[in-house]
Formats: C-alpha cells, structure tokens, sequence
C-alpha cells in the first residue's frame, strides 16, 4: 500500500514554516585586540550590524582590557558598557533578541562583586542596570545568580546557588537573556546560564516572564563591579565576549501562505 503524496508533503510544509524564520549576529566582540588597560568607549567590535560602537559613559578605563582577549573592572563602584539600537529598532524589527555574555569569576574569591548583563531604557554609569534594565541577570563571584524583570521589586529568580545553575566560580559561563519581542507590546523572556533555564514564572506553565506592562528596552550592555573597597581584588573577574543574536519571526499569514503554497503546488502536479 502506498503512501499518499498529501502525506508525505506534511514535513515539507513544517519545513517551509520553520525555514520562514532568519537568524543573525548583530553584535559579538571577543576583545581579542583589546589592549591591556585600554577603555571600551568608542571601540568597534568585531561585529557590528546595530548599535554601533561600544558606548561606556565617563568610566574612562574603568572597564578595560586584560590585554588576553578580556575584559576587567579596574577597581570603582561599578560601571556599564553596552550598545545604543536606536529607539524604535526593536519595536521596527520585531523578532527575539538573545544576548549573551561569557565571564569567568576567580575561584579564590567569594564576596558580593558581580557580572550583569541587561537589555536597558538606558545607558549612564550605573553599578547595576537594576532600575532600567528589562530584563537583566546577575551574576555574584559566590556564584549567586538573581534574574530581574525590570526594577529590584521584581525578581522572579533570586540568588540561585551554583549547586543549582552549575556556574561554579573558576571556570567560564555563558549569561543568556532571550527577549522575545515579535509582539513588541507583549514583550516575554527568558533566562538561562549555560544550559540552565531559570524558571522565572513559578507554578505556571512554562518557564518565560510574561510583561503586563512593558517599556521597549533600546540599549544592550553589561556591567561589573565591586560592593565596596574591600570586595576589590587583585584577581578580578573577567568578561570574554558580548554578543546580540536576532532571529526574525514572520508574520504568521506569510509563513502559512508559504507553507500552503508548498502543499497546494504538489497537490496540482499530483492531479496532472
């Protein structure tokens, strides 16, 4: 007994709906010509497709380069670093934005310093993104790792322990922040360190932050820095690549005009 053709057009059609879909880096640096002690401000990365260069308002050489392809906090309370889209890029470019970044933290160390990483309504010299950033993730040379929906009230996973994520201190990890923005008025996201997902909606199904409210974040960047003085230290932790990866969603009419395109041309060679 044979197969009928109409069936075995079925994964073509699939195939069609997911091939819909486009996916590319708009920003990655791995600052591996960043020279030990040079600033971040004003340098173009490796790519660059949005944004521009790096923008790293009056930190100086706060955040500079370990001169072995990373970037270290020299000591201050904390600066930012990041990339200005524009501000309607998102909102004219719907689709999800995953952004990455990969730190090591020393293993000598355990205090409060940290890592984040943040999609942002702005960009200053700020310790933290807490009060712009939407979303951000957080990540403690104890190896704490807190995820924030926007403000420090709104905290859907906090201080999650490396026994948990696997982010142990003395090796790298990659910090991941997946904004889903095909529907740029019901932004959701979510979170991940590794290969570890952070469940940032407790008992409801799925694991992504849906926004009730949200602003359309216009910045991308990472942050580093210290509590206090006596956090500071000699063996500082150290960021080795940025990235911002944009995959485009079609609009659902168009992927299944494909798809149905696909199948009804089979079907009329079929008939013939």
């Amino acid at each position: 007994m044979s197969i009928p053709r109409s069936l075995l057009l079925i994964p073509l059609c699939h195939l069609a709906l997911s091939g819909a879909a486009s996916c590319a880096v708009l920003i990655s640096d791995s600052f591996g010509d960043l020279a030990s002690g040079a600033g971040l401000n004003g340098r173009a990365p490796e790519t660059s497709t949005a944004g521009g260069n790096w923008i790293a308002p009056n930190t100086g050489t706060s955040l500079q380069g370990n001169g072995t392809g990373g970037v270290i906090l020299d000591y201050t309370a904390g600066n930012s670093a990041g990339f200005d889209l524009g501000a309607s890029y998102i909102t004219n470019n719907p689709g999800i934005y995953e952004l990455r970044l990969t730190v090591t933290h020393p293993s000598s160390i355990n205090n409060q310093s940290w890592a984040a990483l943040a999609f942002s309504t702005s960009l200053n010299t700020a310790s933290t993104p807490s009060g712009n950033g939407r979303p951000w993730i957080f990540y403690r040379q104890n190896g704490n790792i807190t995820v924030s929906a926007n403000a420090t009230s709104t905290i859907p996973a906090n201080n999650i322990s490396a026994s948990a994520t696997g982010a142990t201190t003395g090796t790298s990890h990659t910090l991941r922040l997946v904004l889903d923005a095909s529907v740029p008025a019901n932004l959701t996201f979510l979170a991940f360190v590794d290969d570890y997902e952070f469940d940032l909606n407790g008992g409801t199904a799925g694991t992504a932050y849906p926004y009730v409210t949200s602003t359309v974040p216009r910045y991308v960047l990472f942050s580093m820095g210290f509590p206090d003085e006596a956090s500071a230290s000699s063996t500082p932790s150290t960021v080795e690549q940025f990235q911002l990866h944009f995959t485009a969603v079609p609009e659902p009419s168009a992927a299944l005009l494909a798809a149905t395109g696909a199948c009804c041309l089979s079907g009329r060679r079929r008939r013939r």
